[in-house]
């Protein structure tokens, strides 16, 4: 009677071979890794860059699968303890001050009489709880055709 099954499988109540020697697949875990890191030493560099130049999918692929599978990110935040109320009120309170900056620098330049400093970035709605440079006027742009 065979030990075996017709795919080859041992059958139920049957003592299986003497099988791998035990500490082979340690030793040649450890004759593949050495031969691996001794060629690596001597052509290592000079491969990674074909591979870059050549196979950048390879490349691309052999990185990713060096990277841990799963990562454990936390984002770290010196405001992370803040509510999001208490956060709404920074940001008003920033832009209120950005606009209360703006119409200070507009009464600069017109004092000075000429137009140098330009407003690149959009004012932010400080909300109704400041005026926030509402009624201020645009600032000339130097570099645009119409000085706006």
């Amino acid at each position: 009677m065979s030990e075996r099954d017709g795919r080859g499988r041992w059958l139920k109540n049957c003592a299986p071979g003497p099988g791998r020697r035990p500490g082979f697949r340690a030793r040649l875990n450890e004759m593949v890794t050495r031969m691996l890191a001794e060629d690596f030493e001597q052509h290592g560099r000079q491969v990674i860059a074909a591979v870059r130049a050549t196979k950048p999918e390879a490349y691309l692929d052999a990185c990713v699968k060096l990277l841990p599978k799963q990562t454990q990110t936390e984002a770290f935040s010196q405001l992370g303890h803040l509510t999001d109320a208490e956060l709404d009120e920074i940001e008003q309170y920033l832009a209120a001050s950005r606009a209360r900056l703006v119409k200070q620098l507009e009464r600069i330049e017109a004092s000075v009489g000429t137009s140098t400093l330009v407003h690149q970035s959009p004012v932010v709605d400080a909300g109704p709880s400041d005026d926030a440079g509402q009624d201020a006027p645009p600032i000339a742009d130097p570099e645009s055709p119409s000085g706006q």
